[in-house]
């Protein structure tokens, strides 16, 4: 079903629901059915931006797709993208890809969540940010998994943070995505066994071995876009404070890189025990 239930009433966005049959059928969607329109459009359309996140609703998994353009644009990019989408629902291109329907949507920023017209413009040059960064993981010829990606990332965002505030954000991340339970309680698999200390080094080297590579480069080059975009150091005013900042695009981020709130709550407490080791457990 290719059903079209509203349209933007933004004049220069078009959004998307990509519904799948599984969670692994996101990345295929993804690498074959949306970055191919994103290379597309980009050197024809003026203008041109766009971002994605993977959801879940009752209806589904679904990659959620935001393309942006001039108003003059926005039929080209939708006759792009539909025509993409119906092979991707024809027979061979279903069985393929796992795509199930389809559905174009209403954008609606989160000024709630993000501020101003200007930061919302903002946050949405670093959603397109950490979108790009999520396919460049598929551009390398062995691809590390999205976890150490993942952690990778993180590492870079909280890097010029003092340790104590690295610790905090941490324990506070940890915290959050295990459903607010007290540290006690913490029961992660593979975290509070007696190889904690192994799995904890492994993972921080891999994502620091991750870092000296081009691919670090990248994830480098996404952590400077966040700060300069949103971070107080060059936004005095801005709505959120760095350390929400990075609660907030950390978790996307993840979410781009196929990362599950499970896994990222995994992440970050292996990462508070490795940094918390290194300056002798203090």
């Amino acid at each position: 079903m290719g059903d079209i239930d509203a349209t933007s009433t933004d004049s220069r966005w078009i959004y998307y629901r990509i519904y799948a049959d599984d969670f692994g059928s996101l990345e295929p969607l993804l690498t074959e059915l949306v970055a191919p329109v994103v290379r597309e459009a980009r050197p024809r359309v003026r203008e041109f931006g766009w971002f994605f996140l993977r959801y879940l609703d009752p209806i589904g998994f679904q990659l959620r797709v935001r393309l942006r353009g001039t108003p003059a644009a926005l039929p080209m990019m939708e006759e792009m993208f539909d025509a993409r989408l119906r092979a991707a629902l024809a027979p061979g291109g279903r069985d393929r890809l796992g795509c199930r329907q389809f559905g174009r949507y209403v954008y609606a920023p989160e000024y709630a969540k993000y501020g101003s017209a200007a930061e919302i413009r903002r946050a949405e040059r670093i959603f397109e940010a950490s979108s790009e960064l999520a396919l460049s993981r598929h551009g390398t010829d062995d691809p590390a998994s999205p976890v150490v990606w993942a952690a990778a990332c993180l590492l870079a965002v909280i890097a010029d943070w003092p340790d104590d505030t690295r610790l905090g954000f941490l324990y506070h991340y940890t915290w959050y995505w295990t459903g607010g339970v007290e540290p006690g309680e913490w029961r992660l698999p593979w975290t509070e066994d007696d190889t904690i200390a192994h799995r904890a080094s492994s993972l921080a080297q891999r994502a620091r071995d991750l870092l000296g590579t081009e691919s670090g480069r990248d994830i480098a080059c996404y952590s400077e876009t966040l700060w300069r975009l949103a971070g107080r150091g060059h936004h005095p005013d801005a709505r959120n404070s760095d350390h929400l900042t990075a609660f907030h695009h950390v978790h996307l981020t993840n979410n781009r890189l196929g990362v599950q709130p499970w896994q990222e709550a995994q992440i970050a407490r292996l990462l508070w025990h490795f940094l918390r080791n290194e300056r002798g457990g203090r």
